[in-house]
C-alpha cells in the first residue's frame, strides 16, 4: 500500500480539466455519480474491472507515451478519490487517536465538556489536562493530607493549584485527541485528553519545523521566560518573555502564566536539529503563520488549527473533497464553508481556497477542514458573546428561515449575525411534526423556538420548537432561584450526598448534611435511585455549573423569609438556618446563596455555654433571630437563639438618622476619658474622637487630648458612622479632612483600583501585616512585606495603632472584597520634603502651646523656651544624670551627656544649665550643662544665622520628629528626621547624640530655627579627633604642616623593625616606614634579609616617596575608623641620590599590579609560607603568591619548603605569570614558567595526591591534574611498582599528554625527566606497532576471568593469555595466584591490529623463564596435554554458552569434573588457617585416588611413595615451615591471623589503616559481631587528638553498619560519630557510602537533613543540587537552588547559580543553563571566569554557531587587554581545531583590529 508521505506523482492540471470537462458535459449524471460511490459498491467494482483491462491492453501495446499517461491518470485518480476520506464528522466514523479541534462549552469541578465539530461533544477529565498539572494536583492532595506536619516541611511550597475554572473559560478553543468511544448507559460519550504529551506521541524530533502548531503547557517560571513541555521526548521549549507578555495581556485578563497552564504556540524557530524549539503564543504572530510544502510534509504536521491552502477536488452535496500540498486528502462539511448559508455548488473544482484544520484522522489519513475565517487563529476565544448576549433556555420569538434543509433542518436568523440550527427532530408546529419541510416553510418565515444549546465550533445556536421545550420550566441553570421550592428525581446515592435529576436539562446535589434535619449514617437504607423529593435551591453558580439543595425538612416547608442576599435581613426578623461551623466564639450559621451570620457565644442560650460544640453539631437547623445588621458590602450579620430574645422581642427604638461619612461640622467637648474624646454634634449625637485622631502626628496626640477641656469648641469630621458598639467616629486628623475637601473619597468597595494612592489610619497590627482603614469603612491589609523598605519582622514595633498611614493600592481581588496594599515609601509617592513635615508638626504644637498658657496647670511650663538659661537645684544624682528642681516647683533632667565629665556636685547644689526641651504631658524640662551652651545662651548679643549659611552642628537630643543640634558657637537649631509619613526609621534611628554633620540653615518656623543635613563631617564627640579620612590633597596638606614634601630629604629614627618593613619617626612628630622593596637596588638572591642591618634608634637619611594612611592604636580593627598621615620612604641609593626624579603623581597599588606582565623577571622579598604558598612582596602595596609547585625544581626544597624559607625578607628572582583577582596580588614562578599553563614533553612538578592499584593520582601546577600508570614509574618494571609512594609526596613528572586539564598524562620514568637512554630498560610500549611477534616483555595483571588474564604491557596496550597458555601446572584458582598488579613475563604470540588485540603466553618453554606459578603453589602434578585440551574445550563451551541456563546443572557438573578430573578437597573437621599448603596437595591427592574410579581409562594411577621421596618431603615441609618463620620476622609483612593484628596494633595503637583492616579480616570470615567489637576498641583506644584517624574509623563502622547491620544499628552509630566528630564530615561521608551502595532515597533524605542543618554552607547546596540532576530531578533541583538563596548569603548566590548552571548543562537542560549563565553575566559582565566556564560548557555542546556566538560576545566586552587577550588566544584555538582558514583568518583580524582600537584611544 502507498504511504502518504511518499507518494508518486503530482496532481496535472491538463488532465484533471480533461475530466473535469467530460464531466461538466453531462451534468445530470452527477449526483448519481456521487451516490453511486458513496453507497453502491458493486457499481464501484465494475468500474474498476474495466478500467484494469484497459489498463493491461494499453500495457500491452508497448508504447511509452500511452503508458505515462495511463500511470498518471492512475495516480490521479487515487488523489481524486473521496471513498475513503471522512465526509461528515459523527459518532460512528470517529475513531481513536483522532485529533480535533474543539471549544470549552462547560467546566465543571473535575471535568470539562468540549463543543466538537458537527455538534459532536466530549469529555475531558481533570487528570488529562498534562502532566505538570496533574502533578501539582497530586503534590496538592499529599500536602493537605500531611498539613499536620511541621511548618519547616514547607519551605517551597508553591502556590494553590488553579481550579478547572481560573485554568479555562468557556470557548477557549483547544487541541484534543479521541482517548476512547465509550457506550454508558445506552449513551455513547467521548472522551477526549489534552495532555500535549499523548497528542504529540506521533511526532519526533525531525517532524519540527518552524511555522508548525503546537499544544504545550508551561514547565517552569524562567527570569527571561516560561519553558514549556509539548510531549516529545529530548525536545525543549523556550517562550520568551515579550511573546508571553502580549498573550497575557490580550488574551489572559493580565493574569501570569501559571505552572500546568495548557497554551497552544507555533515554532519560531528550531535549534540543535529540534532538541531545541523558540516558541510563540502571540496572536498576531500565529494569524500570520500558514503551512508549506517545505515545512509540512506528512499527515501529522497538521495539527487542529493550522492554516492551509487547499485545492477543491471534489463539490458534492454535503461536503467538498479537497487537496492539501496536492498530496494530502481533506474534506470541508456544509456547516465549515465561509457561510453557514451557502451550499457546496457555490465553490467549483480546483477553486483555491484559505482553510484550517478541523481534525486531522491517521486512520483514513484525512484532514477535516473549516473555511470559517474565525479559525485561522487557534488562539481566538469564541465567548458566548459570539451569539450576541443569547443563552440556553432563552426564547426567540421571531427567528426568520434563512435556509431549509430535508435532511439537516432549520437555518434560522435569531440576530445579527446569529444562526441557529433547528434540527428535524425538533421541528414541530402546534402538536404534529412536520415531514417535508418545503411545503410548511418559506425563506423569511419566522417561527418561534428556545435555545437548547450553543455549540461554539459550528458557531451555531441549537433551537427547538418542541412545545414540550417551550413549555418547559427549566431549562437552564440561570432559571433557577436561590430559595425556590423544586421536586426532584434522585438519579445516584454516592457517599457524600445524593444526584437528583431537576429536570431533562439540569441536574442538582443534595450535600450529604443536608439530607434531613438529622444526621443520616446510611443513606441507602432511606433513598432509593427514580424517588421523587422535594427540595429547595440552596445555591446556584452558574459559570460553575453547580446547583446545591437540601432536603431537610424543616428548610423544604419554612414559612419564614428565605434570606439570599445580606440586604434581606432586618433586625428582628425570624430566620431558620443551618449551622456550618463551630467555634470557641459562637456558631456560624448558613441560609441561601452562602449567606453567612454569625451566633456570638453569649446568644446561643440564656444560660452560658461554655462548650458549643458539645451542645451544637454542624447540619443542625436552628431558628434564630436578627439582632444586629450591617452594610451589605460588609457581608456580616448578628444573630441570636437566646429565648428571651425569641419569646419577648425588644421593641426597636427609631434610629436616629447617621451623619454621613466626610461630613467636617463643628463639636463641643463634653469629656475625656483614658485614650478617647466625647463630643457633642451639631445635631445633638453623641460621638468620640480616638486620641490617635486627634493629629497625623503622633507625639503630638498626647498634648491635644491633655488640652482639650470641656466646652472646647473644635473642627472634626464623621469618619465611620458605624463603629464598635454603634458608635460614631470623628478625626480631626488635617490629611482626612484634605481628602473630604478635595472630593476625594470613596464611594465604595467598587471604586478601589489598582495603583490608587490613598490616605488612611493603622486600624490593627497583626504579625503577617498590618490593617490601613480609610473612609467609607474601606479596611486594606498592608503585608508584612509590604510595610517597609526594610526587614521588618515585627510590625508592631514600627507602628501605633491609629497613625496616618499613606498607602498605595497594588491588587484588588473582586470576587473576595479583598485589596492589599504598600506602605514602602520607595512606592508611595507623596509630594513632601523632610522640611515640610517637621513644619507641619512645629505649626501643629505652636497652636497647642498658645491654647495651653491659659490652663492653670501649664502656665508655669508653658513659659519655658528652649535655649534659655535657667538655674536649676539638683534634687538627686543618679547613674543617668542629674534630677533637678526648677523655680516653681516645676521638674527638670540633666541627662550623663549633657553632665561634665568630671564633677564634685551634690544635691542641693545650683546650678546653671540651658533649656532643651519641653514635655508638657509629663511636665518635665530637659536641661544641659555643656558650657559652650550655657555661654551662648546668657550671651547678651547673640550673631543671627543667614539663610542658607552651611555649619557644622552636633546633635544634642534627638526626639521622634526632629533633632536638636548646636552650631560651634552654641547656637541651636532643629534638624528634621523623617523623610516621608510612612518613615519607619525616624528619631534614634537617623541622628546619634554626638554625631556631627554639616547642615544648611533652611529658615524659621514657628519661631525656631530649622536647618537640613548637607554632609557629614564626623562621627564622634573626640575634640581631638581632627579629620577621619585622606585623600590625596589632604594628605599634601597635612604633611606640610610637618615641614615635610614629597621628593624631599628628610632624616628618620628607626622606631622599631618588623616583618617587611622598618618603622621610623621624622622630626619626632610624624611616623613613616621603609618597605623592604626599598632598602637596597639590587639585593643578593637566597641571602641574608635586607632588614639585618638595622637598630632601633638609629638615624638614616631617607626620600619621601609618597604618602599612606596609617591606623591609629585606638581604632578599631573592624571599622578601621580613625587614620593619620604616614610617609612613604626609600634608603635605595639610586632613590637618594641628587639626580633621581620622584614621580609627580602616586600611582595607585592597583595601577601598579596591572603594570607587570606576564614572562617579566622580578626580584622579591619572601614574607611566609603558609597553606602551600609562599607569600612575597614585590613593591610596597603590591604583593605577590608563589604556590608550592612553583617554588624550585628541587625536590628537597617542595618537601621542606619552611626549612629554605625560614626567615623573612630572603631576595629571590621570580617570573610573573598574571594576576590573582580574588586575593589582588601577583602570581609568580620561581622555576621559570613564563604561562598558567602545562604542555607535552616539558618536565613540572607534582604533588601525588591518591596511590590507587594501578596508578598513581597527581596535581600539577596551575589547577592541572594528572595520573601515572604503573608501567610509566619505572624503567626497570619490580613487582610492587607502587611501593615507596605515598600520598602529598612530591614528584618531578614527564608530561606526555596535556590536552584535557584535568586528565595529564604523566611519567616518572628517569630516562624521560632525565632524558637519557638505559640500555637495559623495560621498553615503553606506546602502541600496537611497538609489539613485534615472539618478543618477551614485562607487564601487570589487570584482570582475570573464567577465560584467561589481561596484562597490561603499558597505559594503552592490553593483551591477553588464555588460561591453557599460563601454567604447566593445575591452578585452581587463577586469581588468588595472580592477582591484579602482579609483575608477570609473556611472550607476543600474534598482534591483530584491525581488532586491537594481543595474544600472549606466559608458558616457560615460550618464555624461556621459570614457570609463572609460585614453586609452593605448584602441587604436585602437572598439566597433560590431553588434559590442556580438555580445558581449551571447557573454556571455549563457557566462552559459548555463559548465557545459557537451559542446561541442567547436574549433567554441567558432570562434564566439568569430567573435563578436569579436579578432586575436590573433603574437610571433616572444619576450617583451619593453620594447615600448611603442602598438605593440601596431599590431601587432595589422597582424595583423588580414592575416587580414582570415574577417571578416564588414560589417567596413570598414583605410584606407591618411595621413603626416599618421603624423606624428601619431609624436608620440604621443614623448609616451608622456616619461610613461614622468616616472613614474620620482615616488617613489610600484611597480618595473616588474630594475633598479627594484636602484635600491630600494640606498635601502633593510633592507626586506622591497622584497626580498619583488623575489621575487614573479620567481615572476610562472615564475623560481622566481631568487627563491631574491633570498631569499638578502635574508638576507645584511639587518642582523641587524633581525629583523623577516628574519623577513619567511624566511616568503617558506618560502611560495616550499612552492609552488614540494619537501619537503626546504622542510625545509631551515624548519631554517636556526630557527637564525636565534625558533623558536616561525617554527613559527607554517609552521603557517599548511601551513593556507592546506590540507596538514592536514604541519601536524598540525608540532603535534605543536611541543607537544614547547614544551611549557610554553600557546598552542601551545591552537592544536593548535584545529586538530585543527576538522579533526573531537574524540577527538584530547581526549586532547591531557589532555597539556597534565602539561606545563603547574597555573595555566595553567584557561585550557586554558575554551579546549577553547569549542572544543566550536564545532566538537565542546556537552554536552561545558558539562561542562567546569560542572568548572570548581565549583572556581572567583568567576571572572566564564569565567561570561560560558559565557553566550556557551550564547546563541549558542539554548537558551532552558538559557540562563535559567545565568543564574538567576550571579545566585544570592556575588558583589560590581558584578559581580552587571552579570550582571543581561546576564540584562535578553537577556530583551528573545529574551523577552517576562513574563520582562523577571520578571528586573527579581529585581533588586529582590537589592539588597533586600542592604540588610537590611547594615542
Amino acid at each position: 500500500m502507498e504511504e502518504e508521505n511518499f507518494p508518486r506523482g503530482k496532481v496535472k492540471t491538463k488532465n484533471i480539466s480533461k475530466k473535469k470537462s467530460s464531466e461538466s458535459a453531462k451534468p445530470d449524471r452527477k449526483p448519481i455519480e456521487t451516490k453511486d460511490v458513496l453507497f453502491k459498491d458493486g457499481n464501484l467494482g465494475k468500474e474498476k474491472k474495466k478500467k484494469t483491462r484497459k489498463r493491461k491492453a494499453d500495457k500491452q501495446s508497448g508504447d511509452p507515451q500511452i503508458k505515462k499517461q495511463n500511470r498518471e491518470d492512475e495516480e490521479n485518480s487515487e488523489l481524486l478519490s473521496t471513498k475513503d476520506i471522512v465526509k461528515y464528522l459523527s459518532i460512528k466514523n470517529l475513531t481513536e487517536e483522532t485529533l480535533l479541534l474543539g471549544a470549552v462549552r462547560e467546566i465543571h469541578d473535575v471535568q470539562i465538556i468540549i463543543s466538537l465539530p458537527n455538534n459532536l461533544k466530549g469529555y475531558v477529565q481533570i487528570t488529562d489536562i498534562n502532566d505538570k498539572y496533574t502533578e501539582r494536583l497530586r503534590e496538592e492532595q499529599q500536602k493537605g493530607s500531611a498539613a499536620n506536619k511541621d511548618n519547616s516541611d514547607n519551605e517551597d511550597d508553591q502556590q494553590e493549584v488553579p481550579t478547572l475554572h481560573e485554568a479555562f473559560s468557556v470557548g477557549d478553543l483547544v487541541i484534543c485527541k479521541v482517548k476512547e468511544v465509550r457506550m454508558t448507559k445506552g449513551y455513547t460519550r467521548i472522551l477526549l485528553t489534552l495532555n500535549p504529551a499523548d497528542i504529540t506521541s506521533h511526532l519526533t524530533v525531525d517532524n519540527l519545523k518552524e511555522t508548525m502548531i503546537l499544544p504545550g503547557s508551561v514547565a517552569s517560571i524562567e527570569d527571561h521566560g516560561f519553558m514549556l513541555d509539548v510531549g516529545i521526548h529530548g525536545v525543549t521549549v523556550f517562550l520568551q518573555s515579550k511573546d508571553a507578555n502580549q498573550y497575557i495581556h490580550n488574551q489572559n485578563q493580565g493574569k501570569t502564566l501559571f505552572i500546568g497552564q495548557l497554551l497552544q504556540c507555533a515554532i519560531k524557530e528550531v535549534k540543535s536539529n529540534g532538541r531545541s524549539l523558540i516558541v510563540t503564543i502571540d496572536r498576531k504572530s500565529i494569524i500570520k503563520l500558514q503551512a508549506e510544502d517545505t515545512t509540512h510534509t506528512t499527515l501529522q504536521s497538521f495539527m487542529p488549527g493550522t492554516r492551509v491552502e487547499a485545492s477543491i477536488t471534489y463539490v458534492g452535496q454535503r461536503f467538498l473533497g479537497a487537496l492539501v500540498h496536492s498530496m494530502f486528502k481533506a474534506s470541508i462539511m456544509d456547516f465549515h464553508l465561509k457561510d453557514c448559508l451557502q451550499n457546496t455548488t457555490d465553490y467549483k473544482m480546483f477553486d483555491k481556497v484559505s482553510a484550517c484544520v478541523l481534525f486531522n484522522c491517521p486512520v483514513t489519513k484525512t484532514l477535516g477542514l473549516t473555511l470559517k475565517p474565525e479559525y485561522s487563529d487557534p488562539a481566538t476565544k469564541l465567548k458566548k458573546s459570539f451569539f450576541g448576549g443569547l443563552a440556553i433556555g432563552d426564547f426567540v420569538n421571531k427567528a426568520k428561515v434563512e435556509r431549509i434543509d430535508q435532511k439537516i433542518g432549520l437555518i434560522v436568523d435569531l440576530k445579527k449575525d446569529v444562526h441557529g440550527l433547528v434540527t428535524t427532530s425538533h421541528i414541530q408546529v402546534g402538536e404534529k411534526a412536520i415531514t417535508n419541510l418545503e411545503d410548511n416553510f418559506k425563506l423569511g418565515q419566522t417561527v418561534k423556538g428556545r435555545i437548547i444549546d450553543l455549540n461554539f465550533i459550528d458557531n451555531l445556536a441549537i433551537v427547538s420548537m418542541k412545545s414540550a421545550i417551550l413549555s418547559e420550566q427549566y431549562l437552564a441553570l440561570k432559571d433557577m432561584i436561590p430559595g425556590e421550592k423544586v421536586k426532584g428525581t434522585i438519579t445516584a446515592i454516592q457517599d457524600n450526598g445524593l444526584r437528583v435529576k431537576i429536570s431533562s436539562h439540569i441536574h442538582g446535589f443534595v450535600p450529604r448534611v443536608h439530607l434531613a434535619d438529622v444526621p443520616i449514617k446510611n443513606p441507602n437504607k432511606i433513598f432509593s435511585e427514580s424517588d421523587k423529593i422535594s427540595l429547595r435551591v440552596i445555591e446556584v453558580v452558574s459559570q460553575q455549573n453547580r446547583l446545591i439543595l437540601t432536603h431537610k425538612k424543616t428548610l423544604v416547608k419554612s414559612k419564614l423569609p428565605i434570606v439570599c442576599d445580606y440586604g434581606h435581613f432586618e433586625e428582628g426578623m425570624y430566620v431558620h438556618g443551618t449551622i456550618v461551623n463551630i467555634q470557641k466564639f459562637g456558631c456560624i450559621v448558613m441560609f441561601c446563596n452562602e449567606v453567612k451570620g454569625l451566633i456570638p457565644r453569649k446568644e446561643l442560650a440564656n444560660e452560658p455555654v461554655e462548650f458549643p460544640n458539645k451542645v451544637f453539631y454542624i447540619g443542625q437547623v436552628v431558628k434564630c433571630r436578627v439582632i444586629e445588621t450591617f452594610e451589605p458590602t460588609m457581608k456580616r450579620v448578628i444573630l441570636s437563639l437566646r429565648s428571651d430574645s425569641l419569646t419577648k422581642p425588644k421593641k426597636e427604638k427609631k434610629e436616629e438618622p447617621k451623619v454621613a461619612v466626610g461630613t467636617i461640622m463643628k463639636v463641643t467637648v463634653l469629656s475625656s476619658k483614658a485614650d478617647d474624646l466625647y463630643v457633642k454634634m451639631e445635631n445633638g449625637q453623641e460621638a468620640i474622637i480616638p486620641k490617635m485622631h486627634l493629629s497625623d502626628y503622633t507625639s503630638n496626640c498626647d498634648i491635644l487630648l491633655a488640652a482639650a477641656r470641656a466646652g472646647d469648641e473644635i473642627e472634626a469630621m464623621m469618619f465611620n458612622n458605624k463603629g464598635p458598639a454603634k458608635q460614631q467616629i470623628l478625626t480631626c486628623k488635617p490629611s482626612l479632612i484634605e481628602v473630604s475637601k478635595a472630593d476625594n473619597m470613596l464611594g465604595g468597595f467598587s471604586d478601589l483600583q489598582c495603583d490608587m494612592q490613598m490616605v488612611g489610619c493603622l486600624r490593627n497590627i497583626m504579625p503577617y501585616g498590618v490593617f490601613v482603614e480609610f473612609l467609607n469603612n474601606i479596611i486594606g491589609l498592608a503585608p508584612l512585606k509590604d510595610v517597609s523598605d526594610s526587614f521588618a519582622s515585627d510590625p508592631s514595633t514600627l507602628f501605633k495603632v491609629g497613625q496616618t498611614i499613606y498607602a498605595h493600592v497594588k491588587e484588588v481581588n473582586e470576587e473576595k472584597k479583598r485589596f492589599l496594599l504598600s506602605l514602602r515609601p520607595s512606592e508611595v509617592s507623596v509630594d513632601v520634603t523632610p522640611i515640610d513635615i517637621v513644619k507641619g508638626f512645629f505649626k501643629e504644637q505652636s497652636k497647642i502651646f498658645k491654647e495651653l498658657k491659659s490652663h492653670e496647670k501649664y502656665k508655669t511650663i508653658s513659659k519655658m523656651n528652649v535655649g534659655a538659661s535657667v538655674t536649676a537645684t539638683i534634687k538627686e544624682i543618679q547613674k543617668g544624670g542629674f534630677l533637678c528642681q526648677l523655680n516653681k516647683n516645676v521638674s527638670a533632667v540633666v541627662r550623663k551627656n549633657h553632665c561634665p565629665f568630671k564633677h564634685d556636685h551634690e544635691p542641693g547644689d545650683k546650678i546653671q544649665a540651658v533649656i532643651l526641651h519641653v514635655d508638657f504631658v509629663n511636665e518635665v524640662v530637659e536641661l544641659s550643662m555643656k558650657e559652650y551652651l550655657v555661654n551662648f545662651a546668657k550671651a547678651s548679643e547673640k550673631e543671627k544665622l543667614s539663610k542658607s549659611e552651611e555649619l557644622k552642628v552636633k546633635v544634642e537630643l534627638v526626639k521622634e520628629y526632629f533633632a536638636l543640634a548646636s552650631t560651634e558657637e552654641g547656637a541651636l537649631l532643629y534638624l528634621p528626621t523623617k523623610k516621608h509619613y510612612n518613615d519607619v526609621k525616624s528619631g534614634e534611628d537617623i541622628f546619634k547624640v554626638g554625631e556631627c554633620f554639616k547642615a544648611k540653615v533652611y529658615g524659621t518656623i514657628s519661631g525656631k530655627q530649622v536647618a537640613e543635613v548637607v554632609k557629614e563631617t564626623c562621627d564622634s564627640d573626640d575634640e581631638s579627633q581632627k579629620f577621619i579620612r585622606f585623600g590625596p590633597k589632604e594628605m599634601e596638606a597635612k604633611a606640610r604642616q610637618y615641614g615635610v614634601t614629597r621628593g624631599g630629604i628628610v632624616e628618620a629614627r628607626v622606631h622599631s623593625v618588623k616583618e617587611g618593613q622598618v618603622n621610623v619617626v621624622v622630626n619626632d612628630k610624624v611616623q613613616g616606614r621603609i618597605h623592604i622593596t626599598e632598602i637596597v637596588d639590587n639585593p643578593t638572591p637566597h641571602g641574608k634579609s635586607s632588614l639585618d642591618g638595622f637598630k632601633v634608634k638609629q638615624f638614616l637619611k631617607a626620600r619621601v616617596i609618597g604618602y599612606r594612611e596609617m591606623r591609629m592604636n585606638r581604632s578599631l580593627k573592624i571599622t578601621n575608623q580613625f587614620t593619620q598621615l604616614g610617609l612613604e620612604l626609600s634608603v635605595k641609593p639610586s632613590k637618594i641620590s641628587d639626580d633621581y626624579v620622584v614621580p609627580s603623581r602616586h600611582v595607585s597599588a592597583k595601577k601598579q599590579l596591572h603594570s607587570f606582565q606576564p614572562g617579566q623577571q622580578v626580584t622579591v622579598f619572601t614574607q611566609q609560607f603558609s597553606s602551600n604558598i609562599l607569600w612575597v612582596h614585590v613593591t610596597p602595596y603590591v604583593g605577590g603568591k608563589i604556590h608550592r609547585l612553583n617554588i624550585s625544581k628541587k625536590l628537597s626544597v617542595l618537601e621542606n619548603p619552611d626549612r629554605h624559607f625560614k626567615k623573612p625578607g630572603q631576595a629571590v628572582e621570580a617570573t610573573v605569570l598574571g594576576l590573582d583577582d580574588e586575593e589582588k596580588v601577583l602570581q609568580l614562578s620561581m622555576i621559570g614558567e613564563q604561562k598558567k599553563e602545562i604542555k607535552e614533553k616539558t618536565i613540572v612538578n607534582g604533588c601525588i595526591k591518591k596511590v590507587l592499584t594501578d596508578r598513581l593520582c597527581v596535581q600539577l601546577p596551575f589547577g592541572y591534574f594528572g595520573s601515572v600508570f604503573i608501567t610509566d614509574i619505572r624503567d626497570h618494571l619490580k613487582e610492587r611498582p607502587l611501593e615507596g609512594f605515598k600520598a602529598d609526596q612530591y614528584v618531578r613528572c614527564a608530561v606526555l599528554d596535556a590536552e584535557d586539564r584535568h586528565n595529564v598524562t604523566l611519567s616518572l620514568r628517569p630516562s624521560r625527566i632525565s632524558k637519557h637512554n638505559d640500555p637495559g630498560a623495560d621498553q615503553e610500549l606506546m602502541s600496537l606497532g611497538d609489539l613485534k611477534e615472539g618478543a618477551v616483555c614485562k607487564g601487570y595483571v589487570s584482570e582475570c576471568n573464567q577465560q584467561a588474564l589481561f596484562i597490561c604491557l603499558s597505559r594503552t596496550v592490553t593483551g591477553t593469555v588464555k588460561l591453557n597458555n599460563v601454567s604447566e601446572y593445575y591452578i585452581e584458582d587463577f586469581s588468588s595466584v595472580f592477582p591484579v598488579g602482579k609483575l608477570v613475563s609473556v611472550k607476543i604470540i600474534r598482534v591483530n591490529k584491525d581488532k586491537n588485540k594481543v595474544s600472549m603466553s606466559m608458558l616457560p618453554k615460550d618464555t624461556g623463564l621459570p614457570d609463572a606459578v609460585p614453586e609452593h603453589l605448584r602441587g604436585h602434578f602437572k598439566v597433560s596435554k590431553k588434559e590442556s585440551r580438555k580445558r581449551q574445550c571447557k573454556q571455549r563451551r563457557l566462552s559459548k554458552e555463559s548465557d545459557d541456563s537451559g542446561m541442567e546443572e547436574s549433567s554441567s557438573d558432570e562434564e566439568e569434573e569430567t573435563a578436569t578430573s579436579v578432586p575436590s578437597l573433603k574437610l571433616s573437621s572444619g576450617f583451619s588457617w593453620d594447615v600448611n599448603l603442602s598438605k593440601l596437595g596431599q590431601i587432595a591427592k589422597d582424595d583423588d585416588v580414592d575416587s580414582s574410579s570415574e577417571e578416564e581409562e588414560d589417567d596413570e594411577p598414583e605410584k606407591k611413595k618411595m621413603k626416599k621421596e618421603k624423606t624428601n618431603d619431609k624436608k620440604s615441609e621443614e623448609a616451608e615451615i622456616q619461610r613461614a618463620e622468616q616472613s614474620l620476622m620482615q616488617e613489610d609483612r600484611k597480618p595473616e591471623s588474630v594475633d598479627d593484628f594484636n602484635r600491630l596494633l600494640i606498635s601502633s595503637p593510633n592507626s586506622s589503616m591497622v584497626w580498619i583492616g583488623f575489621m575487614a579480616y573479620h567481615l572476610q570470615n562472615t564475623e560481622a559481631e566481631k568487627a563491631r567489637a574491633v570498631a569499638e576498641r578502635a574508638l576507645e583506644t584511639i587518642n582523641f587528638r587524633e581525629e583523623q584517624e577516628k574519623l577513619n574509623v567511624w566511616v568503617a563502622y558506618l560502611n560495616l553498619e550499612n552492609m552488614y547491620g540494619t537501619e537503626e544499628t546504622l542510625v545509631k552509630v551515624f548519631e554517636r560519630a556526630l557527637q564525636q566528630c565534625e558533623p558536616i564530615k561525617v554527613f559527607q561521608q554517609l552521603i557517599s557510602i548511601y551513593l556507592r551502595t546506590t540507596k538514592i532515597e536514604a541519601a536524598d533524605q540525608l540532603f535534605t537533613t543536611m541543607v537544614k542543618r547547614f544551611r549557610s554552607n554553600k557546598d552542601v547546596w551545591i552537592n544536593y543540587g548535584s545529586f538530585l540532576m543527576q538522579n533526573g530531578k531537574q524540577d527538584a533541583a530547581h526549586k532547591l537552588m531557589q532555597r539556597s538563596f534565602k539561606s545563603l548569603e547574597t555573595k555566595q548566590h553567584v557561585d550557586v547559580i554558575v554551579k546549577f548552571a553547569q549542572m544543566e548543562f550536564k545532566f538537565g537542560e542546556p537552554e536552561r543553563g545558558k539562561t542562567m549563565f546569560d542572568n548572570v553575566l548581565s549583572s556581572y559582565s567583568k567576571r572572566t571566569d564564569i565567561w570561560s566556564v560558559y565557553l566550556d560548557m557551550v564547546i563541549k555542546q558542539t554548537d558551532a554557531s552558538n559557540t562563535r556566538n559567545l565568543f564574538e560576545r567576550v571579545i566585544t566586552l570592556d575588558l583589560p587587554p590581558k584578559k581580552i587577550k587571552f579570550f582571543f588566544k581561546r576564540y584562535l584555538d578553537y577556530e583551528k581545531k573545529f574551523g577552517d582558514d576562513g574563520t582562523v583568518k577571520a578571528v586573527k583580524e579581529k585581533a588586529v583590529k582590537y589592539v588597533e582600537k586600542k592604540s588610537s584611544d590611547l594615542g
